[in-house]
């Protein structure tokens, strides 16, 4: 935004800078009060409130968790007028930024934003999700466009291999459905601006004997025009060509259907869940002919608790996930599709006072048995970048000539050991192991080590050591993306023979993060709390993205010679695959949030800071996490965050949600300039039956690029994209009985 612009400041930035100082000056001048007993806000974190499972198997306590977590319950993700669920989290969650991409929305941690979302894991209720063949976490949960049938979320805010294995290298959010969380009926309505429609309905029931939970929606989003800027102005290479702005691609565009359910039978302990999301959207930065994908997740468990004694637990789970996936242009020609299928189970053994009084352990294995490379709901298993007249002319021959995925088993499994020992009230030692094995690969040791201090009832520390990691993913050793110039591990050592002058890639190592924290919560009083993370972190063996050139890039003519039986890839004429940056990188830096409760109103405030401390040659130039300058590439190193609820007397509430993420530094390392997002809802609540409220995002209609990581042939275009939603609203209605 450029009114009145004040060297690189806007008007509107300085007014709202100003407001936003005399908002915190406030809590200082005027007394702090305790709230009024009944005010409907309790000032104890989310936190504190709920068991939290995702980083311990011992300890579901907040304040004796062994890593950073930050929980978003459900009623902060309706407040947060927010679109998808990967901008809540952004809006609430200090060290996580959500980073967009040539054909992705990534989940950023801390400084590091991938190529796509396999170095992060996403779980619903505990149970690993994640896409083995490409993808990692699943599109139709973390960039979800309807997040009602989440009860909570929990983050880790760095590695989780230890208990969760490979995948969890540089964050894991573990989405908790509703289930026994909810009662009665509901039926819920909204409508807004560039043709949102959402409609939904809910049903909890909840006895002695058993709980039953079922939700039902559909939301339909036409999505925003976008403006000619930045990355859109990088050339389309499918059949229209001209610039990928001019195939009129829409921000946000989705369609998705959700359907869950939830069986609990108290006297056997046995817990039953099934998830359906089909979730359609636009791939508003790709420039090629497959600009709009579709994944539909099926998703079963059933899991049982058998207690043995007051010290002694067994928690049983088996799993079922199917993926499919699909691919068309933005106008809605077919253009691919494939499947991935996931069967497992995860045995874990708890026991407390084992062998001596004060220690906790856990043990236990998990265990996955993937099968990618399948044709999906439509037969297809093929990808197309670009719809030419061969291409159209052999569609019928797709799944032999452009497989998208080669038939591929995996069975992978990991067995774990944890302990936590209370030397006495102030002390408590913990430390877990993790042994990971992969027939691509190989095998890997995680591990963590830490001490909890808490000398007074004000004060809680931790120190802690832990390490994550991930595997390339399967792709890599099937093979796949046939005519798209994916070479796998298995034609590495035909490259040199093929005669264009480049040496055998190397076999890929998995990726390794060693993470250093210490944590440091102290409450002051019933009104005040506050908390701060320092971290220090040193990856090693980066999975990058390597890539074979035609002489005359980005003129494909002529293409790179085949490799083997891989031909180079149409529209592009080259190869890529992965491969390992020599050397490390060391990053550091600090989470600080201040929580406030005066009167009705609640306040958090905070603010995280990274820096690349250093890196090797080989991890900055052209590499995923670090510009050649040495900042971390597409991903704010400050970021400020305020998230503020009022509660009136009459049922009303307001919630302000303010993020200020400063200056960033693109993939070519140029300084680009950041923005001040606010978004703000209005509800009120009659007799808790009918739920009214108006959801404004973007307020200060701010429109200054925004960051993006992985720009292939497009430095004149790399300074962001243009997919921050302009000035949007929607109003909601909830009816309960």
């Amino acid at each position: 935004m450029t009114i009145l612009g004040i060297g690189n400041i806007t008007f509107y930035s300085v007014i709202m800078l100003r407001l936003l100082f005399l908002f915190i000056l406030s809590f200082f001048i005027f007394p702090l009060t305790v709230r009024a007993e009944g005010s409907g806000l309790s000032f104890l974190s989310l936190e504190e409130l709920l068991q939290i499972d995702i980083a311990s198997y011992v300890e579901p306590h907040a304040n004796k968790q062994p890593a950073s977590i930050t929980v978003i319950s459900n009623n902060q993700l309706r407040r947060s007028g927010s679109r998808l669920l990967t901008h809540a989290l952004t809006l609430y969650v200090p060290g996580y930024f959500f980073v967009d991409d040539q054909d992705d929305m990534i989940a950023g941690f801390r400084g590091l934003a991938p190529d796509n979302n396999a170095k992060v894991m996403v779980l619903v209720n505990g149970i690993n999700m994640n896409i083995d063949w490409f993808w990692g976490a699943n599109d139709a949960l973390i960039n979800a466009i309807n997040f009602d049938w989440i009860d909570h979320v929990e983050v880790i805010r760095g590695p989780g291999s230890v208990t969760l294995g490979q995948g969890a290298l540089l964050g894991a959010i573990n989405i908790v459905t509703k289930g026994k969380a909810f009662t009665g009926n509901r039926i819920s309505a909204r409508t807004g601006k560039d043709g949102y429609y959402h409609t939904s309905y809910e049903y909890g029931h909840n006895s002695d004997d058993y709980n039953a939970y079922l939700y039902l929606s559909k939301t339909l989003y036409d999505g925003q025009d976008m403006a000619e800027d930045g990355w859109l102005l990088h050339a389309h290479s499918g059949i229209g060509g001209g610039t990928i702005a001019d195939h009129s691609p829409k921000l946000n565009k989705a369609k998705s259907i959700m359907l869950l359910g939830a069986f609990t039978h108290h006297p056997t302990g046995i817990d039953a869940n099934f998830l359906y999301a089909d979730q359609t959207k636009d791939l508003y930065n790709f420039w090629f002919d497959r600009d709009r994908f579709q994944e539909r997740l099926i998703s079963i468990d059933v899991q049982h608790d058998k207690y043995f004694s007051e010290n002694l637990s067994l928690a049983t789970t088996v799993f079922y996930s199917q993926d499919d996936f699909s691919l068309f242009t933005n106008r809605g020609q077919r253009t691919g599709g494939t499947r991935e299928s996931r069967l497992g189970t995860k045995v874990v053994m708890n026991s407390s006072d084992f062998l001596f009084e004060g220690n906790k352990i856990a043990i236990g294995f998990d265990y996955r048995h993937i099968e990618s490379g399948k044709n999906n709901y439509k037969g297809d298993n093929f990808i197309t970048n670009t719809l030419d007249a061969f291409t159209v002319s052999t569609f019928a021959q797709s799944n032999e000539l452009r497989t998208w995925v080669n038939k591929n088993t995996t069975d992978e499994w990991g067995i774990f050991g944890e302990d936590f020992y209370t030397f006495n009230e102030i002390f408590t030692a913990f430390a877990a192991f993790r042994y990971d094995e992969n027939p691509g690969w190989g095998n890997h040791i995680s591990s963590r080590l830490g001490m909890l201090i808490t000398p007074n009832r004000q004060n809680n520390i931790r120190l802690s050591y832990q390490n994550g990691f991930r595997g390339t993913v399967g792709l890599n050793y099937s093979g796949g993306h046939k005519r798209d110039g994916f070479l796998d591990e298995g034609h590495f050592d035909m490259v040199s023979s093929a005669g264009f002058g480049e040496e055998n890639p190397k076999k890929v190592k998995p990726e390794e993060i060693d993470s250093y924290e210490i944590e440091w919560s102290y409450r002051y009083n019933k009104q005040i709390k506050t908390s701060s993370v320092l971290f220090y972190n040193v990856i090693k063996n980066v999975i990058d993205v390597g890539a074979f050139l035609p002489e005359n890039w980005p003129n494909p003519i002529p293409p790179l010679p085949n490799i083997g039986d891989i031909p180079s890839g149409d529209g592009w004429g080259g190869f890529w695959y992965y491969k390992n940056n020599k050397g490390q990188v060391e990053t550091g830096g600090f989470e600080a949030s201040l929580m406030l409760e005066i009167e009705n109103i609640k306040s958090t405030f905070s603010h995280s800071y990274v820096k690349i401390i250093s890196a090797d040659d080989d991890q900055k130039f052209g590499s995923m996490y670090v510009t050649d300058s040495g900042h971390a590439k597409a991903y704010p190193e400050n970021v400020t965050r305020i998230n503020t609820v009022y509660q009136f007397e009459n049922q009303s509430t307001v919630a302000l949600n303010y993020l200020y993420y400063y200056r960033w530094y693109s993939s070519r390392d140029n300084k680009s300039t950041g923005n001040h997002l606010v978004n703000v809802v209005f509800e009120h609540n009659f007799d808790n039956q009918i739920l009214l409220s108006a959801h404004i995002n973007n307020l200060l209609n701010e429109d200054e690029l925004y960051p993006m990581n992985n720009n292939p042939g497009g430095d004149s275009t790399s300074d962001g994209t243009p997919s921050l939603e302009s000035r949007t609203f929607w109003v909601e209605v909830d009816f309960s009985f």
